[in-house]
């Protein structure tokens, strides 16, 4: 990871019985040092394994006028200083009185090839500490990085060119969210598209078996089990849930591919809707070159009745029908008049 630049500002209350949020700002990026280089890395692993769900950004500007800050931003309009300042009181418009102290992180960085904003809410933890002096134990305080409630990651070329998804975020799973108010502030939006979460799962799944090093009939097996999963959600009317996916294609660790897709950085959301072209690569081969069009199950292949020859770059059929056989050689001009007879 390359840190670009970073910088905290906070957002504070004098007490946890007050209302009032004062606003605590500095006026120059953080020095990216060795703590910087820490705590990045500290924040995005945790966040890593925490992102949920993906979005994009409320199209209304009026209502949810931080897109246009960090469109300001990224064309150089604001520096990282006057962006945070803004997106900040963003934030604190809709903080409400029962909202603790927060220390706002804004973290760009490239990563794997990719441009990325970081916004995370911080928050401080009591500890206990030693003087290097005196050996006497004394309160310390430090942020509690494995508490990671409020976040949201832009990819920035996927967002200038509109590819979904482009924004992810934590979204509490509780019936009472009490993280909304920061979702708000940046205007993030549950994005649905069902094509691009399920195309996502079905390379991840690919993937996994292959990383996992396992024989063909198991793969097989877990992509037909995947099949029926993703069938019977989409055939009911209800969403495909990761969790729930995760524990089908490992039930003796049933949460290893959910830490694989956050882990290798999938953009699969906690629960999507089951794209049926989309999965259906699991049970079925289709395709086409030129103008000829094919498609068989996959369960043709392990049968032996199709296959590919590499060295030969050609598909192969394994006993053909007696019409086709008959259609092929006409069309070459072979006589074909005693096999019709």
């Amino acid at each position: 990871m390359d840190i670009k630049e970073v910088i905290i500002q906070g957002l504070l209350k004098e007490s946890s019985e007050g209302s009032e949020i004062s606003e605590k700002f500095r006026d120059t990026p953080h020095k990216i040092d060795g703590r910087v280089q820490m705590l990045a890395d500290e924040v995005l692993k945790v966040y890593g394994k925490l992102q949920n769900n993906y979005g994009m950004f409320d199209p209304d500007t009026n209502t949810h006028p931080f897109p246009a800050r960090l469109e300001e931003y990224y064309s150089d309009q604001l520096d990282l200083v006057d962006f945070s300042k803004a997106a900040c009181r963003l934030i604190k418009s809709r903080m409400k009185s029962t909202a603790s102290s927060n220390y706002v992180c804004f973290l760009r960085y490239r990563n794997r090839g990719a441009d990325w904003v970081l916004i995370v809410l911080l928050k401080l933890k009591a500890g206990t500490g030693i003087d290097q002096e005196t050996l006497e134990l004394n309160e310390s305080l430090a942020f509690d990085i494995s508490h990671l409630h409020e976040a949201a990651r832009v990819d920035l070329a996927k967002w200038q060119s509109n590819e979904q998804p482009y924004l992810s975020f934590i979204k509490n799973s509780k019936k009472k969210d009490v993280t909304q108010y920061f979702r708000l502030a940046l205007g993030c939006t549950d994005y649905t598209d069902s094509k691009s979460h399920t195309k996502q799962a079905v390379d991840a799944i690919v993937a996994y078996c292959a990383d996992r090093k396992l024989d063909p009939e198991s793969a097989q097996k877990i992509r037909r089990a995947a099949y029926e999963y993703f069938n019977e959600k989409r055939q009911s009317g209800e969403p495909a849930n990761l969790h729930a996916l995760s524990a089908l294609i490992n039930d003796q660790e049933p949460e290893s591919f959910v830490r694989f897709v956050k882990e290798r950085e999938y953009q699969v959301g906690e629960t999507f809707e089951p794209h049926a072209s989309t999965y259906n690569r699991f049970k079925r081969v289709s395709g086409k070159f030129g103008s000829v069009s094919v498609a068989f199950d996959i369960q043709d292949v392990i049968d032996g009745h199709v296959d590919y020859d590499e060295s030969l770059e050609k598909l192969i059929i394994s006993n053909p029908s007696s019409r086709i056989i008959q259609d092929i050689k006409q069309a070459k001009g072979d006589d074909v008049s005693d096999e019709q007879a």
